[in-house]
């Protein structure tokens, strides 16, 4: 059985850190990081594809869609999981004072939101978990469709011959 968690776990990584990034740089340079937010859905598609690619790189058999599918939504996990253990940490230090205030903002507007500050946070971590899972699987169904130009049979296996009749 060829190994998913490899590639997997690299791909997933590089979501968690991209996305460790992405919050750093939108505490220190909210524009930039505002700017460069934009594109925060493509990271885990782009991490579903990464997964793709070094699977097909490293395998001896042809990857199946579904092998694709899986890639990609445990890379999408393993990044979500990055995120939550580092990401949503270091982004309520470095933001904690400006959510406490928006959170009062919504409080004095009439908005009710029944969770405030790191709780706030844990829960919009969990939730980036399925949103990274989903999109990092979209990234893995069309890296097997690009990456991967092998037939679906075993190509080392020496084919019968057609019809060769009695003599």
């Amino acid at each position: 059985m060829n190994n998913k968690f490899r590639p997997a776990l690299i791909a997933g990584a590089a979501l968690g850190a991209s996305v460790v990034f992405m919050a750093v740089l939108q505490s220190v340079a909210p524009a930039v990081g505002t700017a460069a937010g934009c594109f925060g859905c493509l990271i885990p598609i782009g991490a579903g594809l990464l997964a793709a690619y070094l699977y097909v790189k490293g395998s001896t058999v042809p990857a199946q869609i579904s092998d694709g599918a899986t890639l990609g939504a445990l890379a999408g996990v393993i990044g979500g999981l990055i995120n939550l253990v580092v990401g949503v940490p270091l982004s309520y230090t470095m933001n904690s004072a400006a959510v406490e205030t928006q959170m009062a903002q919504m409080r004095d507007a009439g908005v009710n939101v029944p969770f405030s500050g790191l709780t706030l946070l844990l829960v919009v971590g969990v939730v980036a978990i399925i949103v990274y899972a989903i999109l990092a699987l979209i990234g893995g169904l069309i890296g097997v469709a690009v990456f991967e130009k092998r037939k679906g049979g075993d190509s080392n296996q020496p084919q019968p011959f057609p019809n060769q009749g009695s003599v």
